[in-house]
């Protein structure tokens, strides 16, 4: 062997040795020694300082560690996968997908570049390719319970939350004490309205975590929704509390909520303003505009919500409609009296 090549190589293990007790400066220091006395030779001196890299969460020095090494051996499956998984951490997502594609057609039987890819979908709200690429993961290695984990959470972006709950529960299976797994379980199980098992999986996530947050924040929502029908203005009350503290804190669960309420007490205008509001501020701008119509049919004519409703006309380019608001708000000025 070559003595540039052998003192290369006896550099590069010391540097392995540091990466495995966990010693990342020292390892990044002999894989450059090593890549300095022979550049070009060896891919896994980049691949490793590119791992190195990574998890001192230096994402692009490790990227251009991993396509060095990947310019030596284009078939460098383990590089192109993790150079995809840096791309996930950088939330670079276009990046990613190729990435994974690339390295599960070298190594097709391997679940964790489909489950990486389906993360990577998932991040970019592709939650039908994201549910194939998980279940492709899941199809050659079923226990990857956080693939189920995500899947479900797919799943319940697409309100599918009969298939969310099917996994929700597979992944507690396997982890029977995950908190995340419980509580999204549990939000799945409110939005089916079956409070009682949203309740049995909020009050298990608190003896594993009696401060638990999310937890807590379930055990609030099962109240609230319970409370809508047999105490409606009690719910007025409560929502009203939570909206002047800042607000729920998840929007889907905010619109519903107001709308729940809205179902009960249809002219309840505080509630209309505010699911408008929210609507507008999620670019929902049809039915903000349908809160503020409905507003001024209990209200004829005030000056704020026809303010409201022409901001929004504007927004989509109706112009003569806006137009026609700002005009309604001109003839009650001059109706005033002096």
């Amino acid at each position: 062997m070559d003595e540039k090549l052998e003192e290369a190589r006896t550099v590069f293990e010391r540097g392995y040795k540091h990466y495995e007790n966990g010693d990342y400066d020292n390892a990044i220091a002999d894989y450059t020694a090593a890549i300095g006395i022979e550049p070009d030779v060896y891919e896994g001196m980049y691949y490793w300082r590119g791992r190195a890299y990574g998890y001192k969460e230096d994402y692009d020095k490790a990227i251009s560690d991993f396509t060095a090494a990947i310019k030596i051996k284009p078939d460098f499956a383990e590089a192109l996968y993790w150079r995809g998984w840096v791309n996930v951490f950088k939330k670079d997502y276009d990046k990613a997908i190729p990435d994974f594609t690339s390295a599960n057609e070298l190594v097709p039987d391997d679940p964790y570049s489909m489950y990486g890819r389906g993360l990577a979908y998932y991040e970019k709200k592709n939650y039908d390719n994201a549910i194939a690429d998980f279940t492709v993961a899941l199809v050659i290695k079923p226990s990857i319970d956080e693939a189920l984990h995500k899947r479900g959470l797919a799943y319940s972006k697409k309100e599918d939350y009969d298939k969310a709950i099917a996994d929700y529960t597979s992944a507690l299976e396997i982890k029977p004490d995950d908190l995340n797994y419980l509580c999204n379980r549990g939000r799945a199980y409110i939005e089916k309205k079956e409070y009682d098992k949203a309740s049995v999986d909020a009050e298990k996530a608190l003896q594993i975590k009696p401060n638990s947050i999310r937890a807590h924040r379930l055990i609030n929502r099962i109240k609230f929704q319970q409370s809508i029908k047999e105490n409606p203005d009690e719910a007025i009350a409560m929502i009203k509390h939570k909206l002047d503290d800042g607000g729920i804190g998840n929007i889907h669960w905010e619109v519903e909520d107001l709308s729940a309420i809205l179902e009960v007490k249809p002219d309840n205008l505080e509630c209309l303003e505010e699911r408008a509001m929210i609507y507008e501020m999620m670019k929902k701008y049809d039915k903000a505009i349908a809160d503020w119509t409905t507003a001024l049919g209990i209200k004829p004519n005030d000056p704020e919500y026809l303010g409201k409703r022409a901001d929004i006309y504007r927004k989509i380019g109706d112009q003569d409609k806006a137009i026609a608001d700002l005009e309604k708000i001109r003839e009650q000025a001059n109706l005033q009296p002096k």
